[in-house]
């Protein structure tokens, strides 16, 4: 009882998956994982119009209902390298050029504010890592909270089928497709620009990310 106690108090960082019933399908999207470039993918081949966050009406089904009713439903997701994700995060919400935008406050995209001053638009690259590893996943946003709480029941198993990578995503999603049998092409929405993650990062902040998000490299694999 005390693990599943533990895992509903981190419900906050983790959406449920999306019902793909004519497939037998469900996907559980990421953020900063490709989900927008993944639903916009599943919407083109299912025929389904408009914005994929705000306007299509995805059918939502909560993980408890996945292990209760849809065990045999064919589950999947993908992760990603948790320090090319954080950097990712910062370059996304955090917007130093643009302090006087009026859909901004500070520079700073509207998930994070209610975080207050911890982040603004002129924050660097090493402070921001520093404030969301000093933030566990009860409080975290989903941006950036662990990934390994999307893909693991309260016992702490994988109940995913698949566990794509965004570093393959293309061929991950190929693979999802002829499993699914569907007919998809991924584009690739909302990219950051950027040089190879590594170069953004010092000592201090690479072994605070290992060390914040140490279950999610330790389950996925992941090196610096």
């Amino acid at each position: 009882m005390r693990l599943e106690e533990e895992w509903r108090d981190k419900q906050g960082v983790r959406p449920a998956g999306i019902l793909l019933a004519d497939l037998c399908a469900i996907y559980i999207p990421i953020p900063k994982v490709a989900n927008t470039s993944v639903k916009a993918a599943l919407a083109d081949a299912l025929g389904l119009r408009g914005d994929v966050h705000w306007e299509i009406q995805w059918p939502w089904v909560e993980p408890e209902t996945i292990w209760s009713h849809y065990a045999d439903w064919f589950v999947f997701t993908f992760v990603r390298n948790p320090w090319d994700r954080l950097l990712s995060c910062y370059l996304s919400k955090i917007h130093p050029d643009r302090m006087d935008d009026p859909l901004l406050r500070n520079g700073v995209e509207p998930e994070f504010w209610k975080y207050g001053s911890v982040f603004h638009g002129k924050m660097s690259f090493t402070d921001f890592v520093r404030a969301t590893a000093a933030i566990p996943d009860e409080e975290a946003d989903i941006h950036f909270g662990s990934q390994y709480l999307y893909v693991t029941d309260p016992s702490g198993g994988v109940f995913v089928d698949f566990l794509g990578r965004f570093e393959s995503l293309d061929s991950n999603f190929e693979h999802v497709c002829e499993r699914i049998g569907l007919p998809g092409r991924l584009p690739h929405l909302l990219q950051t620009q950027h040089g190879h993650y590594s170069s953004y990062y010092t000592p201090e902040t690479e072994g605070l990310v290992r060390e914040r998000w140490v279950r999610d490299i330790d389950l996925f694999a992941y090196s610096f």
